[in-house]
C-alpha cells in the first residue's frame, strides 16, 4: 500500500470518468438502467434521503481474475452519480479468508450533495463491505486522500475491536497494529512514493488472523490490486453496446 499517486495530471486522468460533468452524465445513465441491482438503502449502511439511491451493482464491470461489484449512489433528481465505489473480492487460501478490496472510491465535491455523502465512504467501508466481508485490504495505489481515509479507518477500526495487520507481501509477513501508537510508528514503513511500497497492504479484519505463519498472495491477485482501472468503468457500457450491434 501504497504507494502514493502525488502526480496531479494522473490523479486528473484517473478520475476523469466520474468526475467531468458529461462523463458523469453518460454513467449515470449507465448504472441507473442497469438490471441486476440491489438497494442498500433498507440495510441501514447510510442515510439515504428522497431523490437519491444508494445501490449494489453486481456483473457490470468485470474483472477476468476475481469477481466484481460497485456501490454507488445516484442523484435521481440532478441525473448525476454522486458517490461512486469499485470493489474486488479476493480468496487469501493462507489467511483462510475472502476479503474485499476498494480498487476506486470517488465521491462528489458539489455543495448540494454534501449532507448526503457526509460519511458515506466510511459508512460503506464499515457498515457494507467489512459486515459482509469479515476483511478488507488496501489497494495498491492510493492518492493522498486515499491515504487520509485508510489511517481514519485503521484507528475506527482499532477503536471498535476490530484488527488491523500490516501485510508486506515480499516476505509474506502479517504484522498486528497494535494501536495509534503503534501505527504512528509505522506509517513512513506503509506509504511511499516508489514502486516498493505497492507490496505493502494494510488488512482490517473483523476476526483475529495467526501471525506465526507465512501468508503468500497469488499473483494474479497483487496484479489487479495494483491496478487503478477507471476506464472500465464507462467502456464496460461501450462494449455492451458493441455486443448488441
Amino acid at each position: 500500500m501504497p504507494k502514493l499517486i502525488n502526480d496531479l495530471k494522473e490523479i486528473k486522468r484517473e478520475f476523469a470518468m466520474v468526475s467531468k460533468p458529461e462523463l458523469n452524465a453518460k454513467l449515470y445513465q449507465a448504472l441507473a438502467g442497469w438490471k441486476n441491482v440491489q438497494d442498500l438503502s433498507a440495510l441501514n449502511v447510510h442515510p439515504v434521503v428522497p431523490g437519491y439511491r444508494l445501490l449494489r451493482l453486481d456483473e457490470r464491470v468485470k474483472s477476468p481474475v476475481l469477481p466484481t461489484f460497485e456501490v454507488v449512489m445516484l442523484c435521481d433528481t440532478t441525473k448525476q452519480v454522486v458517490y461512486y465505489n469499485r470493489v474486488l473480492v479476493m480468496t487469501i487460501s493462507d489467511l483462510n479468508i475472502k476479503p474485499a478490496t476498494q480498487s476506486l472510491v470517488w465521491r462528489s465535491r458539489e455543495h448540494k450533495h454534501d449532507t448526503v455523502l457526509h460519511k458515506v465512504a466510511a459508512n460503506v467501508f464499515t457498515n457494507y463491505i467489512l459486515n459482509d466481508y469479515n476483511a478488507i485490504v488496501s489497494d495498491g495505489n492510493q492518492t493522498s486522500g486515499g491515504r487520509f481515509f485508510w489511517e481514519g479507518q485503521v484507528s475506527a477500526a482499532m477503536h471498535r475491536g476490530n484488527n488491523a495487520y500490516f501485510y508486506k507481501m515480499m516476505s509474506a509477513e502479517l504484522e498486528r497494529i497494535k494501536d495509534d501508537d503503534d501505527f504512528n510508528l509505522l506509517k513512513d514503513f506503509i506509504w511511499g512514493d516508489t514502486a516498493a511500497f505497492e507490496q505493502n497492504l494494510i488488512i482490517i479484519s473483523k476476526d483475529n488472523l495467526p501471525l506465526d505463519r507465512k501468508y503468500q498472495m497469488p499473483m494474479d491477485i497483487i496484479e489487479e490490486l495494483d491496478k487503478t482501472d477507471i476506464q472500465k468503468v464507462v467502456m464496460a457500457e461501450q462494449d455492451s453496446d458493441l455486443t448488441k450491434e
